[in-house]
């Protein structure tokens, strides 16, 4: 069978081996993660976000009482340091996978929304979803190389 879904993906350098790219991403996502209206459910709730690290976990937001808010999607892959892949609040398949390179790491995300998502909703995906957020895991990523700081 043909996978019919629209796909769009992103892909960066990091200067840090995989198994730490996977760690910054995965355990300290919350640091990272820019919340708006768009990436979250409940953005004057939210203070920041988590992911479950285990297949079947969720990915959710973390409200300003430190209470876990809403669920933005489910792990359905987990397989340190080479990837992770969850199905967000779409029906898109999310996939994050960490390559080693000759300076570190190469980083993609891949993003698969569903065929019958209609063209408006898939271009706000297109414009505003997980790939779009790399450039601020980079970031992170860098000033936590800069500063010595591991995880």
């Amino acid at each position: 069978m043909t996978d019919t879904r629209v796909r769009f993906s992103a892909e960066e350098s990091v200067s840090v081996a995989p198994r730490e790219a996977f760690l910054l991403f995965t355990e300290h996502v919350g640091e990272w993660y820019e919340i708006t209206p768009y990436s979250v459910i409940n953005p004057d709730k939210t203070a920041s976000v988590a992911i479950e690290g285990f297949a079947g976990g969720r990915f959710l937001e973390v409200w300003r009482d430190a209470q876990p808010g809403g669920v933005l999607g489910t792990v359905r892959v987990w397989d340190p340091p080479q990837r992770f892949m969850f199905v967000d609040l779409n029906n898109c398949e999310v996939e994050v996978t960490f390559e080693p390179i000759t300076t570190g790491s190469r980083v993609t995300i891949a993003v698969r929304v569903p065929e019958e998502t209609d063209r408006r909703r898939t271009d706000t995906i297109r414009q505003y979803g997980w790939h779009t957020l790399l450039t601020q895991y980079v970031s992170f990523t860098v000033n936590k190389s800069n500063n010595g700081s591991r995880t």
